[in-house]
């Protein structure tokens, strides 16, 4: 036991000693006795400035990445020369279908007139009296047409204009209704369709009541049926918009839609039938493409270039739809 306990004494007195020259040290030196905190401190120290120094690298390369990106994002108008034959092909053909569209439905009412709804009268019918009025206060008796031997009523369709009388002359003087006309005399000695404006109520309600009355509603019934291609747009534009969203198949839809067109102007060129199922056709080709073209205009260029692209080909449309009413009035002059 003695001995145990001299062990155990020993052990303290060593341990006592080494803590004092611990402290003796630290005070001779000015450090702590565990000196390899200092150092372990200037480790740390040493890692926290390599990291701020990759953090500013990380940071300076992030900042010229980005000012590279935009460099390439920058858009200029010369950039059109850098779309591909696919889009130009899209222009040609947008250029193409819309110029005949658009200028087609704007003069269409006119053709329809004469075509379907106010063609001429009958060659070989004539009025009884060709110098008086047709229809109206000015006529105090009747005028009927006549057939070619004068014996009988020409038969009028009810899609051809009533006669004329080939001259009229009027002032002012003889009637107390003068004066709602809009001229002081109406002296034809060759009268022509081109010299009755309805609008005036001389011939209105005066001299050629029919006549401007079965033009009114002719034209009437030519705005009905020019609307149908608009009324089928805003119907079918969305299934149809959707329809090419779930199958594709543009190219193909795009060619369709440009067939259907030509067999509606050649059905209406070449034949004297009905223009309802035309105009239906004209409808939904018209919906079918635009459901097809401007969806296809982002697929033809770079993500960056699509606004110019709209603009472009935007551009080229109206120019088609500027020129082609200048060609159709030169063809219809001709």
């Amino acid at each position: 036991i003695r001995k145990r306990r001299g062990r155990s004494g020993g052990g303290l007195e060593s341990l006592s000693m080494a803590l004092l020259e611990d402290a003796e040290r630290e005070q001779v030196s000015g450090q702590p006795a565990g000196g390899d905190t200092t150092e372990n401190g200037d480790k740390k120290n040493s890692r926290h400035q390599r990291s701020g120094d990759n953090a500013t690298r990380t940071e300076g390369t992030t900042a010229e990445t980005s000012c590279g990106a935009a460099a390439e994002s920058e858009v200029h108008i010369t950039d059109v020369m850098k779309f591909g034959p696919l889009f130009w092909l899209l222009t040609i053909s947008c250029f193409v279908i819309y110029g005949c569209v658009l200028p087609f439905n704007n003069v269409a009412s006119g053709i329809l007139l004469e075509r379907n709804l106010f063609a001429s009268p009958p060659e070989n019918c004539h009025l009884q009296h060709s110098d008086e009025c047709t229809l109206g206060y000015l006529q105090e008796g009747t005028n009927p047409s006549l057939d070619s031997t004068g014996d009988g009523i020409c038969h009028v369709a009810p899609s051809q204009a009533p006669l004329l009388p080939s001259s009229v002359n009027f002032t002012t003087s003889d009637s107390d209704k003068s004066n709602t006309w809009e001229e002081t005399s109406y002296v034809y000695s060759n009268l022509g369709p081109h010299n009755v404006d309805c609008g005036d109520p001389f011939w209105l309600e005066g001299c050629t009541e029919d006549y401007c009355t079965k033009q009114n509603d002719a034209t009437e019934h030519a705005g009905k049926i020019m609307s149908i291609p608009y009324f089928i747009s805003a119907l079918f534009s969305p299934l149809l918009g959707h329809i090419v969203d779930k199958i594709g198949k543009r190219a193909q839809l795009a060619t369709l839609a440009s067939s259907i067109l030509l067999a509606v102007h050649l059905t209406m060129a070449l034949s004297d039938s009905s223009p309802i199922a035309p105009m239906v056709g004209q409808g939904i080709a018209y919906s079918l493409y635009a459901s097809v073209l401007w969806p296809s205009v982002p697929l033809t260029v770079a993500k960056q270039f699509t606004g110019t692209a709209f603009g472009v080909i935007t551009s080229i449309q109206n120019i088609g739809l500027a020129i082609f009413p200048l060609i159709v009035a030169a063809v219809y002059n001709a």
